[in-house]
């Protein structure tokens, strides 16, 4: 990243566009905020870059041609002094200058690339020393040559991967060393043609993390020692040899002199690749002679070794794991076995010591019972939540060893009773004598390296049977020719480098691979450029390639489906590796020659797990995870798939832009996968158009001084300013009246207003405030048992959670409840834009803000942005800093989101049409609306046929809370109490209406709004009107003192008084009145509400839920989905008020049935007794359900005479009428008698009931 001042122009060329003048004004909340211990001034649109989070920036992305700079200059600041009593006045000071300094950086955003401009906009005033900040300015953009260059990798691919044709066989390996394969193994393996045995693979250690680092692509052939015998045939007793590299590496550090080992955090074993089906495979060769002069001799070598147990995860999060915990048990001893050790030469120790305690702590580390080190470890707070949870010590210390065998032992000192420490690893090096130690011996000298430097090595105890091989290219060793001098082997080699050699006995014992299986041929390296790539684990297959083919054919992209193991055989030598993932995705952006063939998604099809080594049954690593390197500091630790999505050279989690976008179905078997898959493409069906699509609905916490509410209140003036068409719900929490309980504190309002939200659907959910991984808010407002109660299956909302790690879908010990709302079969959400650790409030709302440009927008081809794209242009646009890597998509990055496709325009109000902003509606009057569908470009679509619902809403109310928490109240508008809601016909594309205003509106005169929703078979729109005069009161009312007339069920019409229902039925209520249904709701006591069990403590108010029979203001119905009720008896009390306030009461009984058995009640004929023919009924607890009925009639002595079988599908809880018109099963008229019938009943699920009854038949 390159960083310049605004007073240090490096850009010297003229401007090649003409300057455009910007005028920017930053508005500063007029107090000071405080999250926990921080206080920081805050202005709308700043970001937050710095770890502390104190001080926000401005930031800007220039979009700037390729080969060019973007000069950001700032004219006519405008400033004002800060409060000097502002808590953190000098830290601020400490942090800027008196001249406002620019930091520019290069993005690289797919082909496009932008200038990141960042800068404090504060200054420290050079005449009066004060702390000032700028409050407005004027800025210009000048675009200047700079040559660069190409951001694109110049990487070549495989056209095709070695493993898409021939016999494969994978082999794994644990430890370095020659490997050896018998002709016999390798005809046991099936091969038919062992004698061209080749060997592919990479070596096990982890692929660099930064993209522009060297790594293999594809499989590559490695040099292999075949022994042919005496008859030069390889064949019975033959063999072959191969050097294989294990998962942890070794590398040189020139700066602290030692080797330090790299241990691979994501897999155990090394994979290596056999085949025979590609010609005769690649031997090892000689090295080259050396003739030149020998300038160096070494009879010693660099010896290195560690101990390193990973065990634990302080955090649950990040690539630290730890072994050894020192609480209980103080000391802990380590042993070491250094064979030849050169005791002349120092033990160089390397330890990683880290520690929990409110004091310094101390570890002694002796060896062999000499004291060599005190280590001190600093203290940490353990008093906050967001503190560094340990301090650590990496160093290094020098002794003597006396002999081959070293103890190390480590003991901790308590200062305090809750200290307590951890090891992460010891590193030893020292130096050993060359000489022959056991049937394989690895070696290296730094101290033979240097210019033009030709070293003799001198290799004792050795004998004519050892073999040398020059280990160097570990994939491509050679073998070096050596001579024996009595018991010293000796050969020459170049050292201008580090060389790495393996002495080994000729008929010695070598390792032998473990054969894994047999590979399925594949070929990725050959896949087609596609808009999306679905990453499954292979138990996901099938789900995932019900979505390929979902978006095939309903999204006309181009997708392309592939496992896990497919992508580590072909990037990462068949282990587990987080950038095989995102060199696979690399492999088609690199390939890509413009936009339309670059990949936009990439679906990740399986859970994941902060610990990607173990593989058990109870962790969840389906799909590979990217850990942060800290994991020490909770508010920097983190998990994130936007590495996945980083795809120019180089770009790295903390530095780049988002090229892809990404989302994860955090799935854990195949019933979550099949869920998931059936809820995406419920999601896009017509059946589930409705009125949810034009609601977005906040949350927002109560706490840290209202911040919360305020930060939600200002999404929805931007939501009302620039997508009028939606309507707002506001559940602000210090709104509602805090209860307190033995729990703590709670809002049973507002988690009872939460659920009812979910049972109507929303586009959009927006939490702002606090939350855990079980829920949201202190006072619990949603808990994992409401998620999985929910049964919105055809009004999924999208969720947007700033909240804390509501969505840790990487701890494999519990199910987030972000996840629950996702894996919900029956409801919850389609996706979530949602948390995964830590937050901070402040980044939070800056991302927030930024959703809200692209979530409810649409792109240049007029469509609806898809998730993945939101979340790639919200993250892009949401400034640095590690706060936004928190965030991530769970969900369907390639699905968009419910938008209704086209709008309307209304056209007359009571008659008066193009004057419409005169109009006026009072209280009790008539009004008649009409209006019409249009298109995009605002034509009346003439062809259109559908359903119109409308919502008319009264004048925004001014709402002022409550100050639960004594943090002060805030006061806010809410648009909520709704006139009238209805529905009408379509008919070529035109509507209207008509209502009575009812009594209850507020009587002053304001603009309320209309809110359009319709649909057909094919296709949905919206629209609003908010320039309808609503006030006063009618000049000519006509009385109506006459209520309601209402008739309540359970489910559906066939119900009756006392009937059978399962634990969650629905309550349906048809109202009728002449003047039509009260809905407003200005909380007079004129609500439309029930009480359940005669619970008056708690009413449900239900004027949402009801709904205009279409074409008719004075019939509707009311339809109120319960949940979870309690077997046995219960009652309901419905009460309905008119447009005039009259009311009526409806009353209703009915048993509730646990729904897992099926049960049968009230069977019954009528009429019974009967002379020609009679009817079936009964009541059951499966609604919505299947059901093979059978009725058998018997005679009095038991012989069966008729059987009628229907498949009926039951909506509600009665089915009935099933008619018999008294014949038996040849056609004869049963005589006169007593009968008895048998009901059998079975569901969908196979449950099988029946119950017996008797009729009589006269004659």
């Amino acid at each position: 990243m390159n960083f310049r001042l605004l007073v240090l122009f490096f850009f010297m060329s003229v401007s090649a566009f003409p300057q455009i003048i910007n005028q920017v004004k930053i508005n500063w909340d007029e107090n000071p905020r405080r999250l926990d211990e921080i206080e920081y001034l805050y202005f709308y649109g700043g970001v937050y870059n710095n770890d502390d989070l104190i001080i926000p920036s401005f930031n800007i992305n220039i979009p700037t041609k390729k080969g060019m700079a973007s000069e950001f200059k700032i004219q006519n600041p405008i400033f004002e002094t800060v409060n000097n009593g502002f808590v953190n006045y000098e830290s601020y000071k400490n942090m800027v200058n008196s001249t406002i300094e620019i930091k520019y950086s290069e993005l690289f955003h797919r082909n496009e690339k932008l200038v990141n401009v960042n800068f404090y906009p504060f200054r420290i005033n050079a005449s009066t020393g004060k702390l000032e900040k700028l409050v407005s300015f004027n800025y210009t953009v000048n675009e200047v040559e700079k040559p660069e260059v190409d951001n694109k990798s110049l990487k070549t691919y495989a056209a095709n991967s070695v493993l898409s044709s021939g016999k494969w066989v994978k082999i794994k390996i644990e430890n370095d060393g020659i490997y050896k394969l018998t002709y016999s193994d390798l005809v046991d393996m099936g091969f038919q043609n062992p004698q061209n045995i080749r060997v592919f693979g990479n070596g096990g250690e982890m692929l660099p993390e930064n993209s522009s680092k060297y790594r293999h692509d594809d499989l590559v052939e490695n040099s292999i020692y075949m022994d042919k015998g005496i008859d030069n045939v390889f064949n019975t007793n033959d063999y072959i040899l191969f050097y294989g590299v294990d998962v942890n590496g070794w590398n040189y550090d020139d700066d602290e002199n030692r080797f330090e080992h790299s241990k691979n955090i994501y897999s155990t074993n090394s994979y290596y690749f056999l085949t025979t089906d590609v010609g005769v495979g690649k031997k090892i060769s000689l090295a080259d002679l050396i003739s030149d002069e020998v300038n160096h001799t070494t009879r010693t070598f660099d010896h290195y070794d560690y101990y390193e147990d990973d065990s634990d995860n302080l955090l649950l999060s990040g690539q630290l794991w730890v072994g050894e915990h020192f609480d209980a048990v103080t000391t802990y001893d380590f042993d070491f076995n250094i064979p030849n050790i050169d005791v002349s030469s120092k033990v160089n120790l390397t330890y990683y010591l880290l520690a929990r305690s409110s004091v310094s702590s101390y570890f002694n580390i002796t060896a062999n019972d000499l004291p060599i080190k005190t280590v001190t470890v600093g203290l940490v707070n353990m008093s906050s939540y967001t503190a560094t949870y340990a301090s650590y010590q990496y160093n290094n210390v020098l002794f003597d060893a006396t002999s081959s065998d070293i103890n190390i032992s480590i003991d901790y000192t308590k200062t305090t009773s809750l200290s307590e420490g951890w090891l992460n690893y010891l590193e030893i090096n020292s130096r050993r004598f060359l000489n022959m130690n056991g049937g394989q011996m690895k070696f290296r000298d730094i101290k033979t390296v240097g210019k033009d430097n030709v070293t003799e090595f001198v290799l004792s105890a050795a004998n004519s049977n050892i073999i040398i091989w020059d280990i160097t290219e570990p994939l491509n060793p050679l073998i070096v020719d050596g001579s024996i001098d009595g018991d010293s082997l000796r050969f020459i080699a170049r050292t201008d480098s580090l060389k790495e050699f393996i002495a080994f006995q000729k008929d010695g014992n070598f390792l032998t691979p473990t054969v894994v299986g047999n590979i399925t041929n594949q070929n990725l390296h050959g896949l087609q450029q596609a808009d999306m790539y679905i990453i499954t684990h292979p138990l996901f297959i099938n789900s995932a390639l019900e979505l390929e083919a979902l978006h095939e054919q309903n999204d006309n992209l181009t997708v392309e489906t592939v496992t896990t193991e497919q992508v580590y055989n072909e990037f990462s030598s068949g282990q587990n590796d987080v950038c095989a993932i995102r060199d696979f995705m690399k492999m088609f952006f690199d390939r890509s020659t413009g936009e339309e063939d670059m990949p936009k998604y990439l679906m990740l099809f399986g859970d994941g797990s902060y610990d990607n080594f173990t593989n058990s049954s109870s962790n969840t690593n389906f799909i590979t995870t990217y850990q942060s390197s800290n994991s020490l500091t909770p508010t920097s630790s983190f998990v994130t798939d936007d590495f996945y999505g980083l795809l120019n050279e180089g770009e790295s989690v903390t530095t780049g832009a988002l090229d892809i976008g990404v989302g994860r179905l955090p799935v854990k078997n195949s019933t979550e996968a099949n869920s998931v898959v059936n809820k995406i493409k419920n999601y896009i069906q017509t059946k589930t158009y409705d009125d949810w699509r034009n609601i977005i609905t906040f949350v927002a916490d109560d706490e840290d001084s209202a911040e919360h509410m305020d930060n939600a209140d200002a999404l929805t003036v931007k939501i009302d300013s620039l997508y009028p068409v939606y309507n707002i719900e506001k559940i602000y929490l210090d709104a509602y009246q805090q209860v307190t309980t033995p729990s703590g504190e709670r809002y049973p309002d507002v988690n009872t207003a939460i659920n009812n939200r979910m049972k109507k659907g929303a586009l959009i959910v927006n939490y702002i405030g606090h939350g855990n991984e079980l829920g949201l808010a202190h006072e619990h407002i949603l808990g994992i048992n409401d998620i999985n109660n929910w049964s919105n299956f055809n009004q999924l909302p999208i969720f947007m959670t700033a909240t804390c790690e509501f969505s840790r879908f990487d701890d494999f010990e519990r199910t987030s409840a972000g996840e629950q709302i996702l894996l919900n079969p029956n409801g919850g959400g389609i996706a979530l834009l949602t948390t995964t650790r830590l937050v901070y409030s402040s980044p939070n709302f800056a991302l927030n803000d930024k959703f809200y440009n692209y979530v409810v927008a649409k792109d240049e081809n007029n469509e609806p942005y898809r998730l993945g794209d939101i979340m790639r242009l919200t993250k892009i646009n949401s400034g640095a800093g590690t706060n936004k890597l928190n965030f991530t998509l769970l969900g369907d990055p390639a699905l968009q989101p419910a938008i209704p496709t086209y709008g309307t325009n209304t056209l007359s109000i009571n008659g008066t049409i193009d004057s419409l902003d005169t109009d006026t509606i009072n209280a009790l009057s008539k009004v008649t609306i009409t209006g019409e569908v249009v298109d995009d470009d605002g034509v009346l679509m003439a062809d259109y046929n559908g359903e119109l619902n409308i919502s008319v809403y009264d004048k925004e109310s001014t709402i002022t809370t409550l100050a639960n928490d004594g943090a002060g109240a805030i006061t806010y508008k809410s648009l909520n109490n709704i006139i009238y809601k209805g529905n009408a016909t379509i008919i070529n594309g035109l509507f209207t209406f008509s209502f009575i205003v009812p009594k209850d509106i507020a009587y002053n005169y304001g603009f309320g709004k209309v809110s359009y929703y319709y649909k057909n078979e094919t296709v949905d729109g919206h629209g609003y009107f908010d320039e309808i005069l609503i006030g006063g009161s009618s000049d000519s009312i006509d009385i109506d003192e006459n209520p309601p007339v209402i008739e309540l069920y359970m489910n559906d019409e066939s119900f009756v008084f006392g009937g059978l229902t399962n634990q969650s039925p629905i309550m349906y209520a048809k109202v009728f009145d002449d003047n039509g249904i009260n809905t407003v709701g200005s909380g007079i006591g004129h609500d439309i509400t029930a009480v359940i069990d005669d619970n008056t403590s708690q009413i449900i108010v239900l004027n949402d839920y009801y709904e205009s029979e279409i074409d008719s203001y004075q019939s509707g119905n009311v339809k109120y989905p319960f949940a979870d009720l309690s077997n046995g008896m219960h009652n309901i009390r419905f009460k309905a008020w008119d447009t005039h306030n009259n009311s009526s009461e409806a009353y209703l009984e009915f048993i509730v049935a646990e729904s897992s058995e099926m049960i049968l009640e009230h069977l019954f004929n009528y009429p019974n007794p009967f002379t020609t023919s009679t009817s079936f009924f009964f009541d059951h607890n499966s609604s919505e359900t299947e059901l093979d009925v059978i009725i058998q009639i018997f005679s009095i002595s038991g012989k069966l005479v008729k059987t009628i079988e229907e498949q009926i599908f039951s909506s509600g809880y009665r089915v009935g009428p099933i008619t018999w018109n008294g014949l038996d099963d040849y056609g004869g008229r049963l005589g006169r008698g007593v009968y008895f019938y048998k009901v059998n009943v079975r569901t969908s699920t196979g449950q099988l009931v029946e119950k017996i009854e008797k009729l009589v038949i006269l004659k």
